[in-house]
C-alpha cells in the first residue's frame, strides 16, 4: 500500500512548487505609467505696439467726486469737448466764505481809515492848541498814537483783503475746471476713472492719443 501513494504525492509537490506566469498576466516589475511626452518649444510671439507721438492726459485740477463721465476706450473726442464733471460744491462753499471774509476785511479797512483820519485831524488840532497854550504835548502824543494804531489796523485789513482776493481768484479758477475738457482731438485710451469715484488733484482720468501722429513699433513678448 505505501509504494502506491508515493507517486501521487510527488506529483502534488511538484505542482505546488512551480508557478508559470500566464501570458495574459502583467509583469509586476513593469512600469504602468506612460512616460511624459516632450513638448516642442513654442515659436516666439511678437506684438505690435501702436502708440502716438502726441498724447495728452486728462486729469482733475482739484479733488472732487466725478458726477459725470462721458469717456470710453476707443471713443473720439475733440479739443475743448466736455468729457467729465467734478463735484465743486466744496469749492463753492470755500468761495462764498472767502468772499464774506474779504467783505469783512474791507469794512475793517474802511473803519480803520476813518479812525486814522479823525486821529490825524485831532493831532493837528492838539498841536495848534499846544502852541497857544490851550493843550499839552501829552494830548498831541495821544492823538498821534491813535492815528498810528488806526493806520496799522488799516494796513492789516488791506493785507487780508489781498489774501482773500487771491483765494477768491483761485477758487473761481478751479470751479471753472469742474467741467473737464479734452486737451486735443484724438482717441480715448486708458480710462482709469469711474463715475461716482473721488478724483484726487492730478489724478489721471484718461489719456487721449492723436491718431494722425501714430508711432508703430514692434516688441517681443517675454516667454514664460
Amino acid at each position: 500500500m505505501k509504494p502506491r501513494l508515493l507517486l501521487p504525492s510527488l506529483l502534488l509537490v511538484a505542482a505546488c512548487g512551480t508557478h508559470v506566469t500566464a501570458p495574459s498576466e502583467g509583469d509586476p516589475t513593469e512600469a504602468v505609467v506612460p512616460a511624459a511626452k516632450q513638448q516642442a518649444p513654442r515659436p516666439p510671439e511678437f506684438v505690435a505696439v501702436i502708440s502716438s507721438r502726441n498724447s495728452k492726459v486728462i486729469s482733475a485740477d482739484f479733488e472732487g467726486r466725478i458726477d459725470k463721465l462721458e469717456l470710453h476706450n476707443g471713443g473720439h473726442v475733440h479739443a475743448g469737448q466736455i468729457v467729465a464733471h467734478l463735484d465743486d460744491s466744496e469749492l463753492q462753499s470755500k468761495l462764498a466764505e472767502a468772499r464774506a471774509q474779504k467783505a469783512s476785511a474791507q469794512a475793517q479797512a474802511a473803519r480803520a481809515g476813518a479812525l486814522a483820519a479823525n486821529a490825524a485831524r485831532k493831532a493837528q488840532i492838539e498841536r495848534r492848541l499846544m502852541r497857544s497854550g490851550a493843550s499839552s504835548p501829552e494830548a498831541v502824543r495821544t492823538a498821534l498814537s491813535e492815528a498810528n494804531a488806526a493806520g496799522a489796523e488799516g494796513a492789516g485789513a488791506g493785507a487780508s483783503i489781498r489774501e482773500y482776493a487771491a483765494q477768491i481768484a483761485e477758487y473761481e479758477r478751479l470751479i471753472a475746471t469742474a467741467d473737464v475738457t479734452a486737451p486735443i482731438d484724438g482717441v480715448v485710451q486708458m480710462v482709469k476713472a469711474k463715475e461716482g469715484e473721488l478724483a484726487h488733484k492730478g489724478t489721471a482720468i484718461a489719456r487721449v492719443f492723436d491718431p494722425d501722429a501714430r508711432d508703430d513699433r514692434l516688441g517681443t513678448l517675454a516667454l514664460t
